[in-house]
């Protein structure tokens, strides 16, 4: 039998590892990522952007995208 690991829901409605989350306002409209988890404010959260790097976006500008 193959468990995953349990994922961490947050109130934001996204789990960590989150495959796609889309920022839908500010500078990087459009811009896919990778919902990594909250921050220490929970009105940010890290996301991996599609180079890797991983970003502060405020949780308000995310959405998956079947929301957009």
């Amino acid at each position: 039998m193959n468990i995953s690991p349990r994922k961490e829901t947050h109130a934001a409605g996204f789990c960590s590892g989150d495959p796609v989350v889309v920022l839908y306002q500010g500078l990087h409209n459009g811009m896919p990522g990778r919902f990594v988890g909250l921050r220490e404010d929970p009105n940010w959260a890290d996301i991996e952007e599609q180079d890797g790097c991983i970003r502060g976006h405020p949780v308000l500008w995310l959405r998956r995208p079947d929301d957009v």
